[in-house]
């Protein structure tokens, strides 16, 4: 019976952990901002809004994205793709 519990057990965080990996990085809302940009996200530091930019555009989601500091808000750095 333990064994059958431990692989019930072990079966569900597979499960878990499979479908919290399945896919590209989504973006959220995407507000047109005018040329063609969208907001993508906002990042506490301006090296994980580079890293989700590029990230963004290996997976094919935009071709191009930017990263705006932006003092008046936090996180502060937004990053816009298009």
């Amino acid at each position: 019976m333990m064994r059958i519990r431990a692989a019930l057990v072990g079966a569900g965080i597979a499960i878990a952990g499979l479908t919290a990996l399945g896919g590209p990085a989504q973006a959220g809302p995407e507000a047109e901002l005018g040329d063609g940009w969208r907001y993508i996200g906002s990042y506490t530091t301006n090296s994980r809004c580079i890293d989700a930019g590029q990230q963004f555009q290996r997976e094919g989601a935009i071709r191009e994205w930017r990263c705006q500091l932006d003092t008046g808000s936090y996180p502060p750095y937004i990053l816009h793709g298009r």
